[in-house]
């Protein structure tokens, strides 16, 4: 199978970044960081997302999960984040609340600059 890779588009005269969880194509059993789509509860969102199949020796310094919001023409907003710190595997879930209606999306990073997302979903 083809593998797919991150890469960027213009629409209209803007410059569109492709999704990073489309770059993700690494096997279960490879080390690689996860994130699962946005869930919401009433009206608490839960982003869920985790670094997994690494060593022992493959430590990271930092692990963030968090739920973004996306705003049209401007940086996303963080409505929640979880974090740790130096781990070679770790299962993380950030909760936060709604921001009102829009597109929310789970991402996950280290603090090797590596960084995946979730497909987006729309709540509130």
């Amino acid at each position: 199978m083809g593998v797919l890779t991150a890469g960027a588009v213009s629409a209209g005269g803007v410059a569109m970044a492709s999704p990073a969880w489309a770059a993700n194509t690494a096997s279960p059993l490879g080390c690689g960081l996860y994130a699962k789509r946005t869930e919401i509860f009433g009206s608490t969102l839960r982003g869920y997302g985790d670094r997994s199949g690494c060593g022992d020796n493959d430590k990271v310094n930092y692990l963030w999960v968090r739920v973004m919001k996306h705003v049209a023409f401007f940086p996303d907003i963080a409505v929640a984040v979880a974090n740790t710190t130096l781990v070679s595997n770790a299962d993380l879930a950030a909760l936060g609340q709604c921001a009102g209606h829009g597109l929310y999306y789970t991402m996950t990073s280290d603090s090797r600059g590596n960084a995946v997302e979730s497909d987006r979903s729309e709540f509130c």
